[in-house]
């Protein structure tokens, strides 16, 4: 199945996410070489971000985001896609 996860940032976290963007950045390669992630869109203010994800359930596309370092400071809406 597709998704499309929505994640929205909160501003005043800005410092503490900007200290994780290297490990972000390798989790998410890993993810692309592991066929989850498909796309990445960022908003021009950093926030939303769009995720195109493939997964077998909602369940595992949030497993695999939760390996995320940014996870903690993510708010995080699934959307199915055809």
């Amino acid at each position: 199945m597709k998704f499309m996860a929505t994640l929205r940032f909160r501003p005043e976290d800005r410092a503490e996410i900007n200290a994780h963007i290297p490990q972000e950045q390798e989790q998410v390669n890993v993810l692309r070489q592991q066929g989850v992630v498909e796309a990445i869109y960022v908003a021009a203010a950093g926030s939303p971000v769009w995720i195109v994800m493939q997964a077998e359930s909602q369940d595992k596309a949030r497993e695999s985001l939760q390996t995320l370092p940014l996870y903690p400071f993510m708010e995080v809406e699934y959307t199915s896609l055809l």
